[in-house]
């Protein structure tokens, strides 16, 4: 995914002609716990950035005729902590003055 302060955008190959994409983010490995659960047109989709911490989303398609098949292999994000470089150098600086 490609990932900034306010989003995260997914996308991945495009399947048949007319097939639909079933996209679901969660913040637990069983997908209990879902942040995201859409039907989508297109094999893409932008979310807004849920925050630091891990993530798993996983996609299934839907053929035209509304045979789904299975979600494929479920990958785990990491989103990173978004901290101002200028707040880490105080940090730095604490061995120094100790």
């Amino acid at each position: 995914p490609e990932i900034d302060r306010k989003q995260m955008a997914f996308q991945w190959p495009a399947g048949e002609a007319g097939q639909k994409y079933q996209f679901q983010l969660a913040r637990d490995e069983g997908f209990n716990d879902r942040l995201a659960d859409q039907t989508l047109i297109e094999p893409n989709i932008t979310l807004d950035n849920p925050g630091a911490g891990s993530y798993f989303m996983r996609v299934k398609a839907i053929d035209a005729d509304g045979f789904a098949g299975p979600f494929g292999v479920s990958q785990r994000i990491e989103v990173p902590h978004n901290v101002p470089w200028w707040l880490i150098i105080p940090v730095l600086l604490i061995p120094l003055a100790l």
